[in-house]
């Protein structure tokens, strides 16, 4: 459908206990699908049908190569409605949350650890799943939402520094590699060396290899690959890894290029972020990237 607006902390609508869904109609499947476009124009974990404005018990979910959780277990993708938890023993633990409708801001937040949660699904089926960790706390954290809680309202909180954005041209080069072991041409995998150099807000060179392989369908291909960044981003002199997966589906792509957890340093250290790759009808080669440098806790 469309991408809605979030709404935000302090509007009243986010203070209010949700209405229960009595229609398994053409109106909920709508809500449902402007609720994915919005999760996932903003790589959101989760959100809850109030967030876009609409009071009904409604959540859905999903955790899969989203760049804002690239160290956590996938959480499969979950429309659950009119859900009721049931949290399973006493054990809590903290963890950090962050919330589209709070934006600029993380929580050290408790949540039960393991959980039941029971509801339906969009086309009235029922659901009924016992879960724990970070699945338990986003179940958790989205249904709050139905009951006119955000995070703040749970735990300590503190003001993320604001995120940047740089961008500017970079240079490739890409050389094969022969296999150096039975194992390698066993797999029969494309191995290549990539030497960057990028240029702009970003001045850094990169050096990394990738692994990567195409099928016997014209236009379906696959690479994975890591590189290292060193140079100076506005400012800042350190260097970070990227992490990259690809895939073309019959010549349509889908990347990801993500800042490995943790792998900065100098002053480039909690760097977190994500990188968009563009190539030109005339071959050049230029990046957008969106990145945050956050404080050592």
């Amino acid at each position: 459908m469309a991408v809605q607006r979030v709404l935000k902390m302090g509007e009243p609508l986010l203070r209010q206990v949700a209405s229960p869904v009595t229609s398994f109609d053409a109106e909920l499947a709508a809500l449902v699908s402007d609720m994915d476009d919005t999760m996932r124009a903003l790589s959101g974990a989760g959100i809850a049908a109030p967030q876009i404005g609409v009071s009904a018990r409604v959540v859905i979910f999903e955790l899969k190569d989203n760049p804002r959780y690239p160290h956590l277990a996938p959480v499969p993708y979950t429309v659950l409605v009119n859900p009721v938890i049931t949290p399973l023993g006493e054990e809590q633990e903290e963890g950090w949350e962050g919330c589209l409708s709070v934006p600029g801001m993380r929580g050290l937040v408790p949540r039960f650890r393991r959980l039941r949660y029971r509801g339906f699904d969009a086309q009235r089926a029922p659901i009924d799943r016992t879960v724990e960790g970070f699945h338990a706390r986003v179940v958790q954290h989205e249904v709050d939402h139905l009951d006119g809680i955000l995070f703040p309202q749970r735990g300590a909180f503190r003001r993320l520094p604001m995120s940047h954005r740089a961008t500017g041209p970079f240079e490739v080069k890409v050389v094969p590699q022969k296999p150096d072991t039975q194992i390698a041409r066993a797999a029969n995998l494309g191995r290549l060396t990539i030497d960057k150099r990028f240029h702009g807000e970003l001045e850094a060179i990169s050096k990394g290899e990738m692994l990567a392989t195409h099928t016997e369908v014209q236009g379906s291909a696959a690479y994975v690959a890591l590189e290292r960044v060193t140079g100076t981003l506005k400012g800042r002199t350190g260097s970070f890894v990227l992490q990259h997966s690809a895939t073309m589906i019959r010549g349509k792509p889908a990347a990801s290029v993500t800042v490995v957890p943790d792998s900065g340093t100098g002053e480039l250290k909690g760097i977190s972020g994500k990188m968009n790759l563009t190539i030109a009808p005339d071959g050049a080669h230029s990046y957008e990237f969106d990145y945050l440098v956050e404080p050592e806790e």
